[in-house]
């Protein structure tokens, strides 16, 4: 992150805005909305960051896009961010502001990477002994990554918390304790 200070700060002031106003629900989907275009068209961003491109072609950009697909709200706070000179920012910005949301909503994220698409009823599992480790928990996203590397079995990470039940972790292990193994060591 570049800017985390600044991305906070205004994270934190669009939540704000967004108690004031009843429109917690409404903010967050339009910061979803935005971090998946952050995610899938590098050229927006690069767009955004560009200071070769003025601000008035940026608005109309984000204007364009987002016109009609975002709340009011969230619409007047992109503009002065652009007026601002910070729309470089609005990747930043978007991934606080939905940290800020699940803190405030007491949702936590959990990354889930396995070999091939985990099913329904794996994913429930998981969901269902993270919340009951932790009773505060109100609600799981799970975030799903596919990584064939991993051979098989899974990784879940939580915000504090890593749980390695991969194949290739255990091989690595596996590989460790030959490699510490005395007695193989004195073989060769």
């Amino acid at each position: 992150m570049l800017n985390p200070r600044v991305a906070n700060r205004y994270a934190k002031a669009l939540i704000d805005l967004a108690k004031e106003n009843g429109k917690m629900n409404e903010v967050n989907e339009d910061a979803k909305l935005i971090s998946s275009i952050v995610k899938s068209n590098k050229d927006f961003v690069q767009m955004l960051k560009s200071p070769i491109i003025k601000s008035d072609k940026k608005i109309a950009i984000i204007e364009a896009i987002l016109s009609g697909k975002i709340d009011a709200l969230t619409s007047n706070f992109l503009l002065l961010m652009a007026k601002k000179g910070r729309e470089g920012v609005l990747p930043e910005i978007m991934q606080e502001l939905q940290k800020e949301y699940n803190s405030i909503h007491k949702i936590h994220t959990v990354k889930l990477t396995t070999a091939l698409q985990a099913s329904n009823e794996v994913k429930a599992i998981i969901v269902k002994q993270i919340m009951d480790a932790d009773v505060t928990i109100k609600d799981v996203v799970l975030e799903e990554i596919i990584d064939e590397s991993i051979i098989g079995g899974y990784i879940v990470e939580t915000a504090d918390k890593l749980i390695d039940g991969s194949i290739a972790n255990d091989l690595k292990q596996v590989k460790a304790q030959f490699l510490k193994n005395e007695f193989v060591a004195n073989i060769r």
